[in-house]
């Protein structure tokens, strides 16, 4: 797939998503889920944008900076 293929596929999904009336970061979010399923080999590649986004979640270095706990 060349990479205006894959721009459009993805933009023309988010259009498409948020011109339904889905939140734009819900939109963003399927966009993604999209192109991990597309271009990071299907299953494997959902699992690894969920352990990508759970390590970034799970860094506790801001709270520790936010909070004075």
């Amino acid at each position: 797939m060349e990479w205006y293929e894959a721009l459009a596929l993805l933009l023309g999904s988010i259009l498409v998503l948020m011109a339904i009336g889905m939140p734009v970061a819900m939109a963003f979010l399927a966009a993604n889920i999209i192109g991990a399923w597309m271009f990071m080999g299907g299953e494997r590649g959902i699992s690894g944008l969920l352990n990508n986004g759970l390590g970034s979640l799970t860094n506790s270095r801001w709270f520790r900076f936010r909070c004075s706990c």
